[in-house]
Parts: structure tokens; sequence; C-alpha cells
């Protein structure tokens, strides 16, 4: 009984593992049509497909809808992806306040 228990724990902890948006945090290099490449110290450059995703921009400590089209080169953004590697979400850096 207590090995049935603490094996569905271990499957349902991996599967959460597994499920968890991951994010990608660094400056926008490229923009081409659908696709973003995007550079950071700690990560590398990845390539992103952003099709479907919400695309948002901080403003003053909000977050505000925005278009696609606001996502342009040396923008500072977050991409946030599914436990598959889709892009659900691409949040643009404000400007720090003063």
């Amino acid at each position: 009984m207590i090995r049935n228990v603490l094996g569905a724990i271990a499957i349902v902890a991996l599967s959460l593992g597994l499920a968890m948006a991951d994010d990608f945090k660094g400056k926008v290099t490229k923009v081409d049509g659908s696709k973003i490449t995007v550079s950071s110290k700690k990560a590398g450059e990845k390539q992103f497909d952003v099709t479907g995703a919400k695309v948002f921009r901080m403003n003053d400590g909000n977050k505000e809808e925005a278009a696609a089209a606001a996502l342009k080169e040396n923008s500072n953004v977050t991409v946030t992806t599914d436990g598959g590697g889709k892009v659900t979400e691409v949040v643009i850096a404000g400007k720090k306040k003063k």
C-alpha cells in the first residue's frame, strides 16, 4: 500500500516538473516575422516562434497588453513557454524608474 502511494507521489512530482512554465530573460537581437531571437548572458541565444503568444509591455509596474509589432530589436523581454516549449507570453520590460 505504502509503495503504491509513494509511486503515485513520485509520478505526480515528475509530471508537475515537466508541465511547469519556463522563463527566458534577455534582449531581442533579431525580429523575423513571427520569430524572435533572444540573447542572454546566462543561456546564450535562442529563437522563439511567438505566433499566438500574448504580448505585454510593463508600464510603471503594470502589465499592459501590446501588439506583437511592439517586439523590436534591443528590447529587454521575458519569454514564457509552456511545458512543451510553446511560447505563451512575452513581456517587454519597461523603462527603469529614476
